[in-house]
């Protein structure tokens, strides 16, 4: 008897240091540094991005891409990224012609901090070329610099005052605002430590379109593995009584990776993540958002802890956990949660994080790219447990597009439609570089300029029930490129 206990004491103890964070834990900080790397770092100077932009002496062009700056602080055993001064950062760009020589294409601010924000640069091409490099105007400029979604596009003017008279470029942002918050308390709610058990809030919605969901999360232990899915779904309310919908409206496969890059940098606590989650909310109707542990690899010793606090937020406000039911098996406080976007979701002008629309001179060019590699990161309205349609708002008629998506799993049927009302099916991408796992699919279509929009709709077939991704239901990533007229 003695022997058992003193293993069990043992057991206790050597949980609450892990606890505590002595036994087994990678400090956050370092896990988050080793997975956001610069662009340039605060001791470089310059940055020469693999893609390759032919350009030919005398044509004009539009370089656009993304840009944010940090700083990074050590304390002696981690290193963290932080917000950036609030001191600008200058860079430049330069073309790199076929005989190695260098030419100034044009100069840039790079203002954001913890949010990339757009760069653009029109310039007629100095020489002929086909890469560029970006330098720092200061070499002691003590920033790291980050720069993502480069893209180049041939201008059809014959003047620099021609280029000028073109319309603005449409940068697809979030217009953030935060729409559902309840941000106090410390105390941990729930702890996500089995498969096939989810850990979210229920919340009432006041309309608009997501874009981002935030949690105060801890990962306890060494050995957490994933992926988990971040989802939501609709959720009925009887009284005090709450049944999840299956129509999963739109979810994200998260990797151990994800969740760590999602850390808030712009939060003054430390345990605030913030993740891409897209869709759109009808008003005064509940949801689900949270948590699925259905493929990841959880136990005592290796959980995810939720905090909040242990009064409802009110109006239907609570923290739950399901594990594996319609309904909750707990229900109790609330969740430090917070979701932002776009409180007018009829806002026709704007347009979704990963949209650039630009005017070429001759027409123009609609370019989507889902942003940060997640799952449906795409406005889309699940239409029954089988079925999601995603629609694209082009702003003009179309002429003709390509399109390129990655579905969660093999077990879908994919279609498009111009009106929502005539349906094609998509084919499998039979590019011979792209892996033949029936989860590649690509078309190129012609719009004859009537339609302004473009639907993707995804039937899952009754063979993915019992698929490994878990029942993740959606476009992974998804590429259009599409050509509309004046």
């Amino acid at each position: 008897m003695k022997r058992y206990l003193a293993i069990f004491t043992i057991l206790v103890i050597l949980v609450t240091m892990r606890r505590l964070g002595f036994v087994g834990d990678t400090p956050p900080s370092r896990l988050v540094a080793e997975f956001i790397k610069p662009s340039i770092a605060a001791n470089e100077i310059s940055y020469r991005p693999n893609e390759i932009y032919p350009m030919a002496e005398g044509n004009y062009y539009r370089m656009t891409f993304y840009a944010r700056k940090g700083l990074r602080q050590s304390d002696g055993n981690s290193l963290t990224v932080v917000p950036a001064t609030l001191a600008p950062s200058q860079i430049r760009v330069y073309l790199i012609s076929k005989l190695n020589a260098k030419s100034l294409l044009g100069e840039a601010t790079v203002l954001g901090d913890v949010t990339s924000l757009p760069v653009e640069l029109r310039f007629k091409a100095p020489a002929d070329g086909d890469h560029i490099v970006i330098v720092k105007s200061d070499p002691a400029d003590p920033h790291d610099l980050y720069f993502n979604t480069f893209g180049l596009s041939r201008l059809f003017v014959t003047s620099v005052e021609e280029m000028d008279r073109l319309a603005p470029t449409i940068f697809g942002i979030d217009k953030e605002e935060t729409l559902v918050e309840q941000t106090s308390g410390q105390t941990e709610i729930f702890r996500l430590r089995k498969t096939k058990s989810a850990v979210g809030q229920i919340f009432q919605s006041k309309g608009g379109q997501i874009s981002h969901v935030s949690f105060r999360l801890a990962l306890d232990g060494a050995n957490i593995k994933g992926p988990f899915i971040l989802r939501l779904q609709e959720v009925k309310r009887d009284k005090n009584r709450y049944v999840l919908s299956p129509v999963v409206l739109t979810s994200s496969q998260l990797g151990l990776e994800d969740i760590l890059r999602a850390r808030d940098l712009n939060s003054p606590l430390s345990d605030v993540y913030r993740f891409p989650l897209r869709a759109t909310l009808e008003k005064d109707t509940y949801y689900f958002v949270g948590l699925d542990s259905s493929v990841a690899h959880l136990n005592f010793l290796n959980a995810v802890q939720f905090y909040g606090r242990l009064e409802s937020a009110g109006g239907g406000g609570e923290a739950v956990m399901f594990s594996g039911e319609t309904t909750p098996s707990q229900q109790t406080g609330s969740l430090y949660f917070r979701l932002t976007g776009q409180a007018l979701a009829s806002d026709a002008n704007v347009f979704p994080q990963g949209v650039v629309m630009e005017d070429t001179g001759r027409m123009y060019t609609y370019t989507y790219q889902s942003p940060d590699n997640y799952a449906a990161s795409v406005f889309a309205a699940g239409q029954s447990d089988k079925v999601s349609v995603y629609r694209f708002n082009l702003a003009h008629p179309l002429s003709q597009a390509a399109i390129n998506l990655e579905t969660g799993s093999s077990q879908y049927n994919v279609e498009f439609s111009l009106d929502g009302q005539r349906w094609q099916k998509m084919p499998y991408n039979e590019d011979p570089a792209m892996p033949a796992n029936g989860t590649f699919w690509a078309t190129t279509l012609n719009g004859n300029g009537q339609m302004s929009s473009l639907d993707i709709r995804l039937t899952r077939l009754a063979a993915d029930e019992t698929n490994s991704t878990g029942g993740i239901f959606g476009i992974k990533q998804v590429k259009i490129y599409a050509e509309l007229r004046k």
